[in-house]
C-alpha cells in the first residue's frame, strides 16, 4: 500500500533546509476527518536536530475545526529555536520558535478551508477562487523552509559526528575480528587435514 506522503529535501546535513511534502486526498480528509485527527510527516534532520510535521486537515481541535493545522514537532531530548516558514499554496505563515525536548508549536488555525476550496460553482462545475495548494486529484502541497537559531547543549548529549565515528570504530573493529576468526579456522582447517594425512600413513 502506498504512502500518505510523498516528500523531499534540500541541503540535508546543513543548519537549513526546504523540505516539500505532497498529501494524497487531502481534498477528501479535510470534508471527512474528525477534527483532531493527524498526518505526521517522516522524521527529517536539520543541524544536529531531528523533527517531524504535524497537519491536521480539519483542525487540531474543536476550535480550530474548518482550518488547517500544522506544527513543527522537536524530536530531541533537548529545546531548540527555530525559525520555520510553513507554505500551502498563496497561504503561508512564519516564525521563530522555541520549542521545548520532545513537544511541538505551530499554527492551529493556519488557514480556512475555504482558502484552499474556494468556493463551488455547480453552473461551471469547478471550484472558483482555488489557491494551487491541491492538484487536480486533491493532493496537498505543503513546503516548509526551516533554520535552526540555537539548539539546547545537555550533558551526555552526542552529536551526529561522534556517533558516526563511534560507529565507524565499531565496524573497524568488527572487520578486525572476522579478519582474525577467518585466520584461525584456516589454521584450524589446515592442522585437521594435516592430522588426517598422518592417520592415513
Amino acid at each position: 500500500m502506498p504512502g500518505m506522503t510523498e516528500e523531499w529535501k534540500t541541503n540535508p546535513d546543513a543548519p537549513k533546509l526546504e523540505y516539500f511534502i505532497r498529501i494524497s486526498g487531502f481534498r477528501h480528509k479535510m470534508k471527512t476527518w474528525r477534527p483532531g485527527r493527524n498526518i505526521w510527516s517522516k522524521a527529517f534532520s536539520v543541524g544536529e536536530s531531528i523533527f517531524s510535521v504535524s497537519i491536521y486537515p480539519n483542525g487540531d481541535g474543536k476550535k480550530a475545526k474548518g482550518h488547517i493545522s500544522v506544527f513543527i514537532s522537536n524530536k530531541n531530548d533537548w529545546d531548540v529555536k527555530v525559525n520555520v516558514t510553513f507554505t500551502i499554496g498563496n497561504q503561508s505563515q512564519n516564525g521563530q520558535l522555541q520549542i521545548s525536548a520532545n513537544s511541538g508549536r505551530g499554527w492551529p488555525k493556519f488557514c480556512e478551508h475555504g482558502d484552499i476550496l474556494g468556493e463551488y460553482n455547480e453552473y461551471c462545475e469547478e471550484w472558483i477562487g482555488a489557491d494551487d495548494a491541491l492538484d487536480d486529484n486533491g493532493n496537498l502541497n505543503l513546503s516548509i523552509d526551516m533554520s535552526v537559531i540555537w539548539e539546547e547543549v545537555i550533558k551526555d548529549r552526542k552529536d551526529t559526528k561522534d556517533l558516526l565515528e563511534e560507529s565507524k570504530e565499531k565496524v573497524e573493529n568488527l572487520k578486525s575480528e572476522v579478519t582474525d576468526l577467518k585466520t584461525e579456522i584456516k589454521t584450524l582447517i589446515s592442522k585437521a587435514e594435516g592430522g588426517r594425512k598422518e592417520t592415513k600413513s
